[in-house]
């Protein structure tokens, strides 16, 4: 049997020899207060050495004005958290971070799985992580955005890609 730790905050698996580790920052939703969220963040990554590989990361819905994603990726970056499997990001539909901090958040990891909850994100920003393998895109069914994402310099210029998962509503007539 595989021993199960579970820390507040940060959820560890441990196989031996390897060492898995899921991140889940659910608990910055429940609190809504960023500060003392990123600060206990802080303190459990600071007591942990971790690798430079996580299973999993999710993040919540958080407010775009209190940089608290772009805080998350500094945190990971500082601890020496070079790869990350699956990325999981909510996302608020009326108040979706702009491109630049998820640009700047994805460029820099190898990330292989992508699931970040942007309505109709510009396909040009998944450039900045061209290690995805599998991105999951989340439409609002805008003709525009789903054209630019079949064009020719559009997802297809993503060369590593090979699991697409759009979500798109259904038409009403």
């Amino acid at each position: 049997m595989i021993p199960f730790v579970a820390v507040p905050i940060l959820t560890w698996i441990v196989h031996y020899p390897e060492l898995e580790i899921d991140l889940d920052l659910a608990e910055l939703a429940i609190t809504g207060k960023a500060d003392e969220s990123l600060r206990v963040v802080r303190s459990i990554l600071d007591k942990l050495k971790l690798h430079s590989y996580l299973r999993n990361v999710w993040i919540p819905r958080c407010n775009p004005d209190e940089g608290v994603v772009s805080h998350i990726f500094e945190l990971l970056h500082c601890s020496g958290v070079k790869r990350i499997m699956h990325l999981d990001v909510d996302e608020d539909i009326n108040r979706p971070h702009s491109d630049k901090v998820i640009i700047e958040a994805l460029a820099g990891h190898y990330i292989e799985e992508l699931s970040w909850k942007k309505t109709d994100m510009c396909s040009s920003i998944l450039t900045s992580a061209p290690t995805i393998q599998s991105v999951q895109l989340y439409s609002s069914g805008n003709h525009a955005v789903l054209r630019s994402w079949s064009a020719e310099d559009g997802l297809l210029s993503l060369p590593r890609v090979c699991s697409l998962f759009p979500h798109v509503p259904l038409c009403r007539i």
